[in-house]
């Protein structure tokens, strides 16, 4: 009926929804902010509504918004219409000329959002990322401030209804300032003292809070997943977290929690070779040999093309190899494992098998199926003997317990780190 009888204003409204419908918010609820940006093409749609909406009302009265000889020499109030629509142009364009400064860059735009809306954590954030990105050594402080202003704002908030990435990146400028405030050796080599150290107890402590809140939303996915009937439920989470958290444990001197927290992370990711690299580099430091050899074979069998585990693996082998036969050989340019080196064959096969019961705790179907497949088909390991481990019982997975915050309680409820 409103199609029949107005075309125009029906074809309106169903631009102006199609054009604002996506990132309205009420279909699908979007974390972007400066919304402004959104409204550009259904502006259009609802000005030409404005238009016809008044002219329409304008009508009723006598008047129209339709101008030539005529209507101009018609009496003042009659131009009414036009009037008030000539004052919301002027009005929107110098409001709009106005806008213009606050998108003279990043820094500017993202302190036009905390003046408007200084209660949203999200703004904080843009402000302080604006302001890293502008001069991360010279704002350094004011980052710092404006990261823990967002934190303060949602950190109340109950876990499982909490987000993360606020966390991930308060504990990396935490992190960030601990370099700059650090010693250095004549080599270049990073020297702790009191101040980075206090810095680098901040950032995992705030990561430590990160990975309360991960956890719980990640039971909380677990739970909802399992109502609905699922038995295979890969874990899920902010890899950022973990990562950064075992940075800043290495940092400490606290190379077995910087190790389960790379395990985890590899629970978590176990397709990224790069991960391998973290915890068999760690395992190194804590003398861990064999172990670091298996893991770096494991990046190889995830990764084949990388080039940087074979350096590792021969100066490890170069050290723990006891046989006559070379563990590691160079064959036509490329580094290759010697299978008939006893301590090489049982590496391979705890690696293979390994990875395989990794695979399977992160619910990686094809890349398990894969892997077995490759040992069983090229290295000829017997199937009976990795099906034994992948039947091993194995408790699923957790991240390494907290040293500096303690579970259950907020940031704010906690006292602020200072070395003595």
């Amino acid at each position: 009926w409103c199609y029949k009888r107005h075309k125009a204003v029906s074809f309106l409204i169903a631009f102006y929804w199609i054009a604002y419908g996506p990132t309205s918010n009420l279909l699908v609820i979007s974390s972007s902010i400066f919304g402004d940006r959104f409204l550009y093409l259904p502006s259009f749609a609802f000005c030409a509504l404005l238009v016809l909406g008044v002219d329409s009302l304008a009508r009723r009265f006598g008047a129209t918004l339709e101008l030539d000889r005529k209507t101009i020499r018609q009496v003042w109030p009659r131009l009414v219409p036009h009037v008030a629509l000539l004052v919301v142009l002027i009005l929107y364009g110098v409001r709009g000329y106005v806008r213009n400064f606050d998108w003279r860059n990043d820094v500017t735009l993202a302190q036009s959002a905390v003046k408007v809306s200084p209660r949203s954590f999200r703004t904080y954030g843009k402000l302080a990322e604006a302001y890293y990105q502008a001069d991360p050594l010279g704002n350094a402080d004011r980052i710092i401030e404006l990261g823990k202003k967002g934190l303060e704002i949602i950190d109340p908030l109950p876990n499982e209804e909490n987000g993360t990435p606020s966390y991930v990146t308060l504990g990396i400028y935490y992190g960030f300032k601990g370099e700059r405030v650090a010693t250095r050796s004549p080599q270049g080599l990073l020297l702790m003292n009191d101040q980075t150290r206090e810095w680098y107890q901040r950032s995992a402590q705030v990561l430590e809070r990160g990975i309360e809140i991960d956890r719980a939303i990640n039971e909380t996915y677990r739970d909802r997943e399992v109502k609905r009937g699922r038995t295979e439920i890969p874990d899920s989470g902010k890899t950022e977290l973990y990562l950064y958290v075992g940075m800043a444990y290495e940092r400490l001197g606290l190379n077995e929690k910087a190790l389960q927290s790379f395990k985890y992370l590899r629970h978590l990711t176990p397709q990224d070779p790069a991960t391998y690299i973290k915890i068999a580099s760690t395992q190194v430091e804590l003398g861990q040999f064999e172990d670091a050899a298996i893991t770096f074979i494991q990046c190889l069998i995830v990764d084949p093309k990388r080039t940087d585990p074979w350096q590792w693996l021969t100066d490890i082998y170069a050290q723990i190899n006891k046989e006559q036969i070379p563990a590691v050989q160079v064959k036509d340019g490329q580094s290759q494992l010697r299978e008939d080196n006893k301590m090489v064959r049982k590496h391979l096969f705890d690696a293979y098998s390994g990875l395989m019961k990794i695979l399977q705790l992160a619910e990686r179907q094809d890349m398990l199926r894969q892997t077995r497949e490759v040992a069983t088909g090229h290295y000829q390991f017997d199937p009976k003997l990795l099906d034994a481990v992948l039947s091993q019982e194995v408790t699923r997975p957790v991240p390494a317990s907290p040293v500096f915050h303690t579970y259950g309680k907020k940031l704010s409820e906690e006292q602020e780190i200072r070395t003595p």
